[in-house]
């Protein structure tokens, strides 16, 4: 039962009888226990013998209807209260522990009845009287007596606990709590009550505690907290801290918000504290921005604006039938929505299209769905939600108007004005006059209130372009300062926070784009990165998310390097709503920086994560008309380097080449082309350089790990480019034609996974195509290539490569014409299982060898990598079931039980197979599926059946 049942109980009791008697009730129930049958069920109540069995039933029963007398206690008359002490005193002498509790518990007022319980119990070694006695210590030694019986998270029992020990004991308690923060490992919600209390302690020691910690979820708010209240010491300890993200953030907000104030402490810093407070003043300073320099949309917006009403036109109604008879409208948001969209995107009707409109404008999980349903069916889509759109304001006109406003960005406007036509002339002058609405008047109902952590005078200034407005210039004795470019006025910048406020990562406000004209890029992506901190400082707010996916407008290819290890680090620790919406952010920055980093979330993130940001990735892909895998080659940073892979530094009295082999090892010739080791610096060389060669070394071993598991993917999954595209992204490439030089190619004769290999190829080290023969291969533009395996390429023409490549002793990046094959026996049923078997050419059933094997639970994890996703924790937190995609359309699910402990598979014991079911609507795997399917089930599983 929750506490508000018994908290109404014993409110009953006080009203009826008074506290007195409420008090007599709950010492009674100190005294009873109950004893549970056989079946579990408890069968007898009675009252509790000295020495006897204590169960907790009644016991917890107790103490939750003793913690809401005693408010009431509290809050007694003196006369009444001397009555109820008066009674508790009898129970001092009763031999049942739990009777001398309730006097201790209900009457902590009595100093020497809790001074002799904590005693008492504490020597004794009793754990549970002491739990009990919590909420009665009063003072430092009272916790320290009861906590050498009593483990320290019991102080984080629940909230009232301890924030009943924070106000009673106060300050003395903050020593206890600073030791229990920064060494105990408190559960989540312990983490924030301490912060809290904590916040409310005006010590050094205890905001210390709280900036060591800045980067928790639940310490942040209280760390915000404690700024508010404590603002000189705030920007004392701020400046003081380590450097920390949210430290950083919360201290240049701060000194932002008051710099008289920053001006004043200066004195009392550190050298460094100082010098740090200084920088932030100083980027405070130069001129702002006069009205007439700014676009409009900053000096009188749209939404401080009366509202010109919206053409209105009664009485239309859809002719078309309901698609899902039965189910209202409206019906069907969050979860529903993603079980849904398969069974909905190809139906079409005007229950359909409100649900599409309002998964459109309200949920993240179906917003996706929707969008795919509006581009399948623009035409009907726009003759169903014409008339809502233009009926009276309301949730489900907005919804409408925002269906239609997509159609028409997707290039569907002629289909709305088509259905408009068909509902009247007036429907169409209604619907040509929303399709002409300045972008700028498109507002939400409610223009939303932006919080106070938001606001624009705690964010770093924004610059107008140079060029855009004035820029001062000043003048020292030593040298002219380049001119600062004016700022916008703090009102302009509040208005900037307005409209991301109002906007979505794929649907921003109109007036954004006037303000990414006006204004300095990197002075934007600033911005908008320290919007982003003040959201994570103030607990990441789910109602707030603006202010990340704002990163998206924003942002640019820093913003992406700092972002991208963020959403990893989401993802391994279970936020996959932020991580996938770090994946989309990634996605509108759009920048090819930014889309590198979705590509890496893509092949090396979690399995949830993975598969949505390849589906950003493609999405990407076919808005600039490539591949995938011609899309990854142009993210592939070429690192300044030449054709050849090589690049010249200049040291100053020192000048030597860079360059990297076929395994992209580096190697360094002086200017006389003879390799030698790189030379150390002298006191005449620039030191770039060397810094340069360090770097280069770094992200070329960083590049060859990313493409090496590229290429494996590609191999197999399928993964193919056109002739051009491979001309062009990977023998083009300073990097790539080195890696791919060390792999067999083929081309094919279609696209899809069925495709058979026409003919093999590698790349010569003069960059042209050879066969295994050391025949030029001709390649045509539109030729279908991609990364051969060996179970495609045949057994015969297996053993031809591996001659060749052992001839030139090239190493392939990872196992390719070794890589076991395994093939399905002729006949085999799809859909029943897989058997196993190892070595090229050996025959494998489907439908016997892995069902009863033994798994290592460990194993299942490493699967992730190999494009396996885990289902989700069923019964007992176990999964018992892994599925993998596969090309061609086909899923392959294993089950597995007792099934594996979410993040605990150490624990989990042995597993066993119970079944492998390839859904695959009875067409054939193809051969190399087959093959890296039991591939993966062979590194499952301990030890096949014989």
């Amino acid at each position: 039962m929750p506490q508000a049942a018994f908290d109404s109980l014993v409110d009953v009791w006080v009203a009826a009888a008074g506290v007195r008697q409420a008090a007599r009730v709950v010492a009674e129930l100190a005294g009873l226990y109950a004893a549970a049958g056989r079946t579990g069920a408890t069968d007898l109540v009675t009252w509790a013998v000295p020495g006897g069995p204590r169960q907790a039933f009644l016991r917890d029963i107790w103490l939750r209807l003793a913690l809401r007398l005693r408010a009431h206690l509290a809050a007694a008359g003196d006369d009444e209260h001397r009555a109820v002490v008066a009674d508790l005193t009898a129970l001092r002498d009763d031999p049942r522990p739990l009777r001398r509790l309730t006097a201790s518990l209900l009457a902590p007022t009595e100093t020497r009845w809790v001074d002799e319980d904590c005693a008492t119990f504490a020597a004794a070694g009793d754990e549970t009287s002491c739990r009990l006695l919590l909420p009665a210590a009063g003072t430092r030694a009272h916790v320290d007596l009861l906590l050498r019986a009593v483990a320290p998270h019991w102080l984080f029992w629940d909230e009232p606990t301890i924030l009943t020990l924070a106000a009673a004991v106060g300050p003395d308690l903050e020593p206890v709590l600073v030791h229990l923060l920064r060494t105990a490992e408190l559960p989540a919600d312990a983490v924030g009550w301490t912060a809290q209390i904590l916040a409310a302690f005006p010590t050094d020691t205890a905001f210390d505690a709280l900036a060591e910690r800045a980067g928790q979820r639940r310490v942040r708010p209280a760390l915000t907290a404690a700024v508010r209240r404590f603002p000189d010491r705030a920007l004392r300890r701020l400046a003081e801290a380590p450097t920390h993200q949210t430290v950083d953030v919360l201290l240049a907000a701060h000194v932002r918000a008051d710099p008289a104030r920053a001006t004043r402490l200066l004195p009392e810093l550190g050298t460094a504290a100082a010098a740090r407070v200084r920088a932030l003043l100083r980027t405070e300073t130069g001129p702002v921005a006069a009205p007439e320099d700014l676009p409009a949309v900053l000096t009188d917006p749209p939404w401080t604006r009366h509202r010109p009403p919206p053409p209105v036109v009664a009485g239309l109604v859809c002719p078309d039938p309901p698609a899902v008879p039965g189910r209202g409208a409206g019906r069907g948001t969050g979860s529903w929505a993603a079980a849904s969209a398969g069974a909905l995107l190809d139906r079409v009707g005007p229950d359909v299209a409100g649900w599409m409109a309002g998964w459109l404008a309200r949920s993240e999980q179906g917003r996706s769905v929707a969008q795919e349903w509006l581009r399948r069916h623009p035409g009907p889509a726009a003759a169903a939600l014409i008339p809502a759109a233009l009926a009276r304001p309301g949730t489900a006109r907005r919804d409408a108007e925002r269906a239609l406003r997509f159609l028409v960005r997707c290039g569907h406007a002629v289909e709305v004005l088509a259905a408009a036509e068909g509902y009247g002339p007036a429907a169409l002058d209604g619907i040509r006059a929303l399709r002409d609405t300045d972008p700028l008047l498109v507002l939400p109902a409610r223009v939303p209130v932006v919080p106070d952590w938001a606001g624009a005078a705690l964010l770093p200034p924004v610059r107008l372009r140079a060029g855009a407005a004035p820029a001062v210039a000043a003048v020292s004795a030593v040298a002219a300062v380049p001119p600062v470019a004016a700022a916008l006025p703090v009102a302009a910048a509040r208005h900037v926070v307005t409209m991301l406020a109002m906007s979505t990562v794929d649907e921003p406000y109109a007036g954004i784009t006037a303000v990414r004209a006006a204004c300095d890029p990197a002075g934007l992506a600033e911005f908008g990165w320290a919007l982003f901190q003040a959201w994570q400082a103030a607990g990441r707010p789910a109602r707030h998310r603006w202010a990340f996916t704002a990163l998206g407008l924003l942002g640019d290819d820093t913003t992406a390097a700092r972002l991208a290890p963020v959403v990893r680090d989401w993802s391994a620790t279970g936020e996959p709503t932020n991580a996938r919406l770090g994946a989309d952010v990634l996605a509108a920055i759009g920048t090819p920086a930014a889309l590198r980093h979705l590509v890496r979330l893509a092949g090396d993130g979690s399995a949830r994560l993975r598969e949505h940001a390849a589906r950003r990735a493609a999405e990407a892909a076919a808005a600039a008309g490539l591949g995938a895998e011609e899309l990854a080659d142009r993210l592939v940073p070429d690192l300044g380097l030449a054709a050849d892979a090589t690049v010249t530094l200049d040291a100053g009295p020192h000048r030597f080449t860079v360059g990297f082999d076929e395994q992209l090892r580096p190697y360094v010739l002086d200017p006389t082309g003879r390799r030698r080791d790189l030379p150390r610096p002298g006191p005449a060389d620039d030191p770039a350089p060397h810094a340069r060669f360090a770097a280069l070394r770094k992200e070329v071993r960083t590049i060859a790990a990313e493409q090496s598991r590229r290429l494996e993917a590609a191999m197999v999954t399928g993964g193919r480019w056109s002739g051009a595209g491979f001309r062009d992204g990977v023998l083009a490439h300073p990097l790539l034609w080195q890696l791919a030089r060390r792999l067999v190619w083929a081309t094919f004769d279609g696209p899809g996974p069925h495709a058979a290999v026409v003919t093999g190829f590698r790349i010569a080290e003069d960059r042209t195509l050879a066969g295994a023969d050391d025949t030029p291969v001709p390649l045509a533009g539109d030729a279908v290539v991609g990364v051969a395996h060996p179970a495609a390429l045949g057994a015969a023409a297996v053993r031809a490569w591996a001659e060749v490549f052992a001839d030139y002793e090239i190493l392939h990046p990872f196992p390719q014409l070794a890589r076991d094959v395994h093939h399905a026996a002729p006949g085999a049923v799809p859909g029943a299982g897989f058997g196993a078997g190892s070595g090229a050419g050996s025959g494998v059933g489907f439908g016997a060898g892995f069902v009863g094997c033994r798994a290592d639970p460990r194993r299942l994890f490493l699967l992730d990598r190999r494009g396996w996703v885990r289902a989700a924790p069923g019964d007992g937190g176990r999964i018992r079931e892994v599925s993998r995609a596969v090309p061609g359309g086909a899923t392959i699910v294993v089950g597995l039980e007792p099934g594996v402990f979410a993040g605990r598979p150490d624990s989990s014991g042995e597993q066993t197979v119970t079944a492998v079911h390839v859904d695959c609507g009875g067409a054939a795997l193809d051969p190399v599926t087959c093959s890296e399917t039991v591939r993966d089930l062979l590194a499952l599983v301990a030890e096949p059946r014989p």
